[in-house]
């Protein structure tokens, strides 16, 4: 059964907005990983719960490196993988 919504897209999306250093991407990236974790550790998948903590982890250890603003073209290209 496939997945009825497509993670692929919306991750590239977002590891391109962490490259470039974006709050944004930073926010929705640690959404991304929490609700992740809450999920698995409902499932008791307990390595893709650590993986999701040791990702938490790191955003809130670098959170100061995200100082970028968010581009309008940006928040387009993010809207269209969406759908």
């Amino acid at each position: 059964m496939a997945p009825r919504w497509r993670p692929c897209p919306r991750l590239l999306v977002l590891a391109a907005g962490l490259r470039r250093r974006k709050r944004r991407a930073w926010r929705l990236t640690l959404s991304a990983a929490a609700l992740g974790g809450l999920g698995h550790l409902a499932a008791q998948r307990w390595t893709v719960v650590a993986v999701n903590a040791a990702v938490i982890a790191l955003l809130v250890w670098t959170r100061a490196d995200f100082t970028a603003r968010s581009e309008r073209t940006a928040r387009w290209t993010a809207c269209g993988c969406c759908w």
